[in-house]
Parts: C-alpha cells; structure tokens; sequence
C-alpha cells in the first residue's frame, strides 16, 4: 500500500521526496513550520530567501496524500507536529540496517548525509547572518532550533565520513562558522544541554569536538598530529574520550588508540587508563581492556615533569 502512493504522486512536485526524507529521518518529530523551512533551504542559492517559503505548510503534508499525517505538539500550543502516518511508511521506504539499500525507496546513509548538509546551509544562509535576530527571538526562525544540532545528529547517523571535510571546515578556530554558531549552541543545545563541552567549547579544534560529538567515523579523517593535539587543559583526544567513555560509541576509543599514544601523561599525572577508571561507568570493563590490549600499564601514573619523554 505504501509502496504504491508513494509511486502514485512522487513525480506531481520535486519537494515530495525531501518532505518524506525529514519526517522520517528527523531525529526529532518536526513542526509544520520547522518543516516549511527546512524544504525551503534546498532551493536558496548563496542567499536566504524568506519568498521560497511555502505560505501554508500544510500544503508540504497534502504532497504525500496518505503517508504523512499531523497532529498537535505535546508541549507547544497552536504548533503541530508532522510524522507517518504508520510505521510501516519507514518500513517500506528506508532500508533497515542489514538489508540491501537497493530494496527500498532511500537510502539511509545517504539521507542523513543530505539533511545534514540542509542543516549545514540554512545556518550559514540564514542563521549566520541574522545571528542578532535569532538570539533575540528564536521563533521567528523556525527551523534555527533543529539545524544547530542537527546537523551533528545526521552526520552521525549517515555512519560515513563524507562530511568529514565539511565537520573540519565549520568548526576550524576562529572561523566566522564556529564563532557564531557555538553561541548559538549554547542557548539551544538540545540533546547535548548535559554534555560537559559547553564549558569547554569556545576552546576545542574540531579533532576533540568529534570526540565530544561521538563521531567515529570522521575521527579518522584526522591526521595523527590532530588526534594527539592536546586542548588547552593539556588533554588528548584519547583522555576527553575516557572523560566521556559513558556518552560515546567505543568505535570512538577504538578509532583513537592507533593513533595516539595510550600512556602519554596529562599535567595531573594521568594516563588514559587512569581517567577510564575514575570515570568507571556501565562500559567500563570493556573500555578497560581496549587500553591494556593497546599497551597501557596500569602502575604509570607519574608527574608530567618526570616523565622520560618530556
């Protein structure tokens, strides 16, 4: 049934399929509004233009006939919220993981790979250059709120390192991206309110932000003298990753420990090892033994100006 609405009205307007790929690959359910916005962003071309915003959103919802439906936000009076109108609408249109991309409609990588990159373009069309406009009222930007993380969240659901350049790129020190947009995630970080980076931030190359941001597949995209860089509390991305062992996938330890070097010594004294142990948490045991196949010795722990490489 699916199957055959999607293939009844996919040629009536080029915006179909891009509606379909942010309801069911968001990783959160978007409002009409967020959505208008969203599918505007890939028709702008070097400039924010607020005219390629469809008026009345709910003509993005007519688009797909049967397989989208909305309903009220749980949270936010007079919003409402657009999702499938069945699971089996993603079921039939994005291959799962284990089953060939060919035997579904998208593909899931390459999805999240576009809507990161739609998130990517509307902050630097739009958010970018009314940064004073956003700060002061965030609602009259509707899809502001889900770029500024989002495009985190796409790169690393794609579970790919295409947008490794692009991660460098946006996030380099000093860049006009990375100055305003860590301001503007720092009032609207999300999911990552309780993540420890937002008192590090303004500080981080984009190697320790990967790690921070669980990425594991754009870490290697990063050249070993990237990796062992300390930030500015002398830390390697090896020793942010056991701060934060408990937050982040072990392909994120796992990408670190050919590179950098597991006894290398923080300016307390610390190893790696050391700092998985204080910070011991339901992954422990196995981010443990991930060091100590990599050499780590557990009795190394000395100051910084002892140690015989400094």
């Amino acid at each position: 049934m699916v199957k055959r609405e999607f293939e009844a009205i996919q040629d009536e307007d080029d915006r179909f399929h891009l509606v379909l790929k942010l309801v069911l690959c968001a990783e959160r359910p978007l409002t009409l509004l967020e959505l208008a916005e969203g599918v505007a962003t890939d028709k702008m071309e070097g400039i924010w233009n607020a005219s390629n915003v469809v008026k009345d959103p709910m003509l993005l919802v007519d688009l797909c006939a049967n397989l989208l439906v909305c309903f009220p936000h749980p949270e936010r009076d007079l919003l409402q919220i657009v999702a499938p109108f069945h699971e089996s609408v993603k079921r039939s249109l994005l291959a799962g993981r284990g089953e060939p991309e060919g035997s579904k409609t998208f593909s899931r990588p390459d999805v999240h790979i576009q809507l990161a990159r739609l998130c990517l373009t509307y902050l630097k069309l739009k958010a970018m250059r009314e940064f004073p406009s956003l700060l002061s009222d965030i609602s009259d930007h509707p899809f502001a709120e889900y770029a500024i993380t989002g495009w985190l969240d796409h790169i690393r659901a794609s579970r790919t390192a295409e947008m490794a350049k692009e991660f460098q790129e946006f996030l380099a020190p000093g860049s006009a991206t990375f100055e305003i947009w860590r301001h503007l995630f720092a009032g609207w970080s999300g999911a990552y309110a309780s993540s420890k980076v937002l008192d590090h931030l303004e500080y981080l190359d984009p190697a320790h932000l990967a790690v921070w941001f669980n990425l594991p597949k754009i870490i290697p995209q990063f050249s070993s003298d990237q990796l062992c860089t300390e930030d500015y509390r002398g830390l390697s991305t090896l020793h942010v990753a056991m701060e934060v062992s408990s937050s982040i996938d072990i392909q994120v330890i796992t990408s670190l420990l050919p590179e950098v070097d597991v006894g290398k010594v923080t300016k307390d004294g610390n190893t790696a090892l050391h700092i998985a142990t204080s910070h011991l948490q339901s992954n422990g045991r196995v981010v443990v033994h991930k060091l100590c196949e990599a050499g780590a010795k557990v009795n190394n722990r000395i100051k910084r100006d002892e140690h015989p490489s400094t």
